[in-house]
């Protein structure tokens, strides 16, 4: 606990915990991830670590550590891509296209993912939390994100997996 509140500090106002860098050069290690996990598990919440220092950086850069839920909703994003690199876990992405939707796996096989701006999308852990490096263009505009309709996990466990 000492290492985040020396190197980062907390804020609760979005959809994830988040913890921001105090510094401009900073070194995620196993022990900060394991950090994560415990927090994740134990608030049964998403948690993410920004190496970014605000949402006006024009990099976002965090690991995020996703748990499993009942539901999860779609999002798109109208001026973002997004990149995603597994660290831990394995994360379930599913993309939705002129109405088809398609499924990617994102493991220690195949770990990393690019997703383009403008499609809807939903990230699912397949574990019980997933860790992964996420990287996008910034600054941070609400206006670029939607969430659109939630999905049901039981909905996933039964159509995608």
């Amino acid at each position: 606990m000492y290492y985040l509140r020396k190197n980062f500090f907390l804020k609760t106002n979005g959809k994830s915990l988040a913890f921001f860098s105090k510094k401009k050069n900073i070194s995620i290690n196993y022990k900060t991830i394991k950090f994560l996990k415990k927090i994740a598990t134990k608030k049964k919440k998403d948690v993410r670590i920004c190496l970014h220092r605000n949402a006006k950086e024009l990099v976002h850069s965090m690991i995020i550590c996703k748990v499993k839920k009942k539901f999860y909703f779609w999002s798109k994003h109208k001026n973002t891509d997004e990149i995603y690199q597994i660290i831990s876990g394995k994360l379930l992405v599913l993309t939705k296209v002129h109405k088809k939707i398609n499924k990617f796996e994102i493991n220690k096989r195949n770990f990393i993912f690019k997703l383009s701006k403008n499609i809807e999308h939903v990230t699912i852990p397949l574990t019980n939390y997933c860790v992964f490096h996420e990287i996008r263009r910034g600054p941070f505009l609400k206006k670029d994100t939607k969430f659109l309709k939630k999905i049901d996990n039981q909905y996933v466990k039964k159509n995608f997996l």
